[in-house]
């Protein structure tokens, strides 16, 4: 088998032209990369996020209307314990009467009906 010698001059080794130029295209492709890699991850934050805003909207709305006929109801119930504090107070006071008087040995009192109830 004869093969012939490469000739020595008609083959020379790449300028680093190349290798410049090939690394520059890789850091270019990498940095491209990297701004999809990034541009994706703010979309899926974002999308993430909003789902969740989304959620906390809803329930936030149901407390609202919750926290709304619970004040309507307390209200209510308020103005007429207001408009009962007499009764109350009778009551409060017949109940010290009784208790007076069965310390005192005297028989308890039976619930007085007034003239006004």
């Amino acid at each position: 088998t004869d093969k012939p010698l490469p000739d020595p001059g008609g083959q020379r080794r790449p300028g680093t032209a190349g290798t410049e130029a090939a690394l520059e295209t890789d850091r270019r492709r990498a940095s491209e990369r990297l701004r999809q890699a990034q541009q994706a991850e703010r979309a899926y934050k974002a999308a993430k996020r909003s789902a969740t805003a989304h959620a906390n909207f809803s329930e936030a709305r149901v407390h609202f209307r919750q926290a709304g006929h619970h004040l309507r109801r307390g209200v209510s119930l308020t103005f007429s314990v207001v408009r009962n504090v007499p009764y109350i107070l009778r009551g409060k006071r017949d109940h010290r009467r009784n208790k007076a008087g069965e310390a005192e040995g005297q028989p308890a009192l039976t619930k007085r009906v007034s003239p006004d109830d």
